[in-house]
């Protein structure tokens, strides 16, 4: 796991980004060496954008969160975690 953080101007620029980096993987199967093959790589993310006056670690709880949302989904998928009411 990693985290990467992003800021993005909404929640559909940020939705845009996990599409094309999911898409980034699907086209480029990692080769193997001495001709053994090719690996198709697959992402879950978990999406979180910050409510305001809400701390870091809140956020990064809350990505985890759907990080694990989305890998119970199955595998090449993201989840939204909405920021508190």
């Amino acid at each position: 796991e990693f985290l990467a953080l992003q800021q993005a101007p909404d929640a559909g620029a940020a939705e845009h980004a996990a599409q094309r980096l999911l898409q980034g993987l699907r086209d480029a199967p990692l080769r193997l060496p001495q001709d053994a093959g090719t690996l198709q790589l697959t992402m879950c993310a978990g999406l979180a954008e910050s409510g305001p006056d809400e701390s870091m670690a809140s956020v990064v709880d809350r990505a985890d969160k759907a990080l694990y949302q989305a890998k119970a989904a199955g595998r090449d998928c993201w989840r939204w975690a909405r920021p508190p009411d």
